[in-house]
Formats: structure tokens, sequence, C-alpha cells
């Protein structure tokens, strides 16, 4: 196998804004061309993921994406461990999760706007288990920020911002790390049995937030891997780009 190296991560960045802001490859006019603008002329060095691809240039492509992979697992075992812990009542903790979602957000986002820039990826397979991953994190950092926002710094003399309907537990105890994290991935799932609802305005805006970047995940879904099933193209084309930057690399 030839050895294949990505393109200059950073040099390839200058291109792609060059190609979105010219209507290049795609025409986009109003809100999606304002979107797309701002996806690619957000500074890469905004996120760790993005340091990884820099790092990365004279590296044989595939030691690229190896790392991208570990990184994305990392991110779920490092949310999980701080909720486990019960340390998310450290507030710079949770802030921390919350850059990390936001990276995630970012590069789905950029999955389904800038598709005709990026190349495509070199298997489907992998951006699903990608994707799940992502979907799994998000997931995650949303349940710590209901144990934050429920408990805060106050919570053993403020009572719970949920209700939790449950003859085992009084309705004014606070929420564990796992009724938050079962409350999160039901809430994604956009299913609702009611046994543990808000009753706080602004954490019924957080859910309405989740229940929208879950819809996120289910146009990802839907429009980059549901379509590929049907016509048996799961495997990616052996002409893929071998760039620095595809769909598949959901940081």
């Amino acid at each position: 196998m030839a050895v294949r190296y990505p393109h200059p991560f950073v040099k390839k960045q200058k291109e792609y804004r060059r190609i979105v802001r010219c209507n290049e490859r795609q025409i986009a006019f109003g809100i999606e061309w304002l979107i797309r603008m701002l996806l690619v002329y957000t500074p890469w060095w905004l996120f760790p993921g993005n340091w990884i691809k820099a790092s990365t240039d004279a590296c044989h492509i595939f030691v690229r994406r190896t790392l991208i992979e570990i990184y994305v697992i990392l991110k779920v075992v490092l949310s999980w461990w701080l909720l486990s812990h019960h340390t998310i009542d450290y507030g710079i903790l949770m802030y921390i999760l919350i850059w990390l979602s936001v990276e995630t957000l970012y590069a789905l986002l950029s999955g389904i706007f800038l598709r005709d820039v990026w190349s495509q990826p070199f298997s489907y397979q992998r951006n699903l288990l990608l994707t799940l991953f992502n979907f799994v994190e998000m997931c995650l950092c949303f349940a710590a920020i209901y144990i934050y926002s429920d408990r805060g710094s106050n919570h053993l003399t403020l009572p719970s911002k949920f209700i939790i309907n449950d003859s085992l537990t009084y309705a004014d105890k606070h929420l564990t790390p796992s009724q938050a994290i079962y409350f999160s991935f039901i809430t994604a799932a956009t299913i609702g049995y009611g046994d543990i609802s808000p009753k706080d305005d602004y954490i019924q805006q957080i859910v309405i937030a989740q229940v929208m970047i879950s819809l996120i995940f289910i146009v990802m879904f839907i429009a980059n891997i549901a379509g590929k099933l049907g016509t048996g193209a799961l495997a990616a084309p052996a002409t893929a780009s071998p760039d620095d930057q595809s769909a598949g690399d959901n940081p």
C-alpha cells in the first residue's frame, strides 16, 4: 500500500473558506450561506480535535484517523468518569464537557452544511460508529448540565429543580448521576416517560435545546447513513480522497 499523506490542515482551511465564500462547488445563499460561512470561518484552534489534525500533517492518513477515533472515545470515557465520580459539582469540569460537546456539534453541522467541501468518508460504517459515540457524548454532557443545574453550590439547602415520580424517592430529592443520565437519554430519544420532569424554566429551556440537537443526529443518520443502506454503498469508494478532513471525522 502506498504511503498516503493528508493535505496540510491549516492550509486546507484557507482553501475551504475561498470555496464557500465564492460558492465554487455549491450555490448557497441566505441563511444557508451564512451558516456555511460561520462554520468555515470558526478558528480551527478552538477545538482539540483540530489540534490533532494540524499536528499530523506529516503522518500517514490512517494515523490521523486513528488518533481522531481514540480522541472521540476518550471524550465519552471522560464524560462518564466525571459523572460517575460526582465531580460535576466543580463548575470548571462541566464547562470543559460543554466545550468538547460544542466541538462535536460543530463537526456534525459541518458534516451537513459543508458536505461539498469535505471529502467522502473512507467507510460509512466508521461514520456511523463515530456518530453513535458523538450521540453518547452529547447525552452525557447534558446529564452533567442537569446535575449541575439541579445541585449547584447550595444543593444541601435548596430544593430539587426536578420532579421525580417514584414512590421510593422523595419528590424534592436531587438527581443522582444515574437518574441524570437516564433522563438525558430519554430526552434525546424524545420519548419522555414523565417519571422525571423539570419544574424550573431554565432547565426546561435546556431540555428544548437537547431535543433540537438530537434532531441534528437524526438528520445525520438519515441523510448520510441510511441513504446508503438501500444502495449497498456502505463501503466508501476506492477513489475516496485522502483529504485532511472527511465527513466521517466527527471529533
